[in-house]
């Protein structure tokens, strides 16, 4: 058979827009009525005898009814339509056969395959046996962080919950959630040029420049974060644009670091003159 062989689809069932009295159901047990069709009898054994000999003949609306359950099912699958777990159908027949392949009804995309002969169990359900999913289910976010079912995969919004944010990563308490750069470089602080680095735990750790020619004692300078108490530890450079050594120069910073947003440096020469800069770093929480 070649892929050209397909044969035309049912665009609606054999005997669509019969009226009511030329088309029945056909019943699965055998009918009491002379000469009806049944799943159990086909047509029964009256329809074969001649009418003279008591004989009924086939009844037009059964083979209205046989034709449109026949065809309805064959334009189902034409249309792709699903196959679903059915209590009652999976009764009749004594459970699924060993390969039968089903979709989910609750999960547009997940189909399952049956392990087992006389399959009775529904593969929807939390405790389903004898179904192999062929599709693997969503993990919730539990069975991501416990990471021991094999058989699952993640979605990206389980991914997401999962992405640690810059204050869980300064928290530094989680062994459940990944850290991406992004957020890594946020919270350390190395976002828009700052020079700042905040560690797990809450010890900060800031840096920088001044840049000017410095004659009197005592310069100022903001921090680009602020502690939550006066700096641990603070310290500078003096800095000349031409590395003279000739001056002999130096930074100093009084015991109490001035404010939690800037700090008070204090410039001293023994020779006097100026300097052209320092750079300066500052350590706290």
């Amino acid at each position: 058979m070649q892929s050209t062989d397909i044969p035309s689809r049912f665009p609606i069932p054999f005997a669509n827009g019969a009226g009511a009295g030329f088309i029945r159901d056909i019943p699965t047990a055998s009918s009491a009525t002379p000469g009806a069709a049944s799943l159990t009898d086909g047509f029964p054994d009256v329809c074969f005898q001649p009418i003279a000999a008591g004989g009924v003949p086939p009844a037009g609306e059964d083979f209205n009814g046989v034709l449109f359950r026949v065809s309805g099912w064959a334009r189902w699958q034409a249309a792709g339509g699903p196959v679903t777990f059915n209590a009652t159908f999976s009764t009749a027949v004594g459970g699924y056969p060993r390969g039968a392949f089903l979709q989910s009804a609750v999960t547009p995309g997940l189909f399952f395959v049956s392990t087992a002969e006389n399959n009775t169990t529904n593969p929807d359900a939390v405790s389903s046996a004898n179904w192999l999913t062929l599709v693997p289910t969503k993990a919730s976010t539990a069975e991501v962080t416990a990471g021991t079912d094999d058989t699952k995969f993640i979605s990206p919004l389980k991914l997401a919950e999962l992405r640690a944010s810059a204050a869980d990563a300064l928290d530094g308490s989680s062994v459940a959630k990944y850290i991406s750069p992004a957020v890594l470089l946020d919270a350390f602080g190395f976002t828009n040029g700052e020079r700042f680095i905040v560690f797990p735990g809450g010890l900060k750790l800031c840096w920088g420049q001044y840049r000017g020619t410095v004659t009197e004692r005592r310069q100022d300078v903001s921090l680009p974060i602020a502690f939550d108490g006066v700096p641990f530890h603070a310290g500078g450079n003096a800095w000349n644009s031409s590395g003279s050594n000739e001056i002999d120069f130096w930074v100093q910073v009084m015991p109490q670091f001035y404010t939690t947003t800037s700090l008070a440096f204090y410039l001293n020469s023994s020779d006097g003159g100026s300097v052209q800069g320092f750079d300066w770093f500052a350590i706290g929480k």
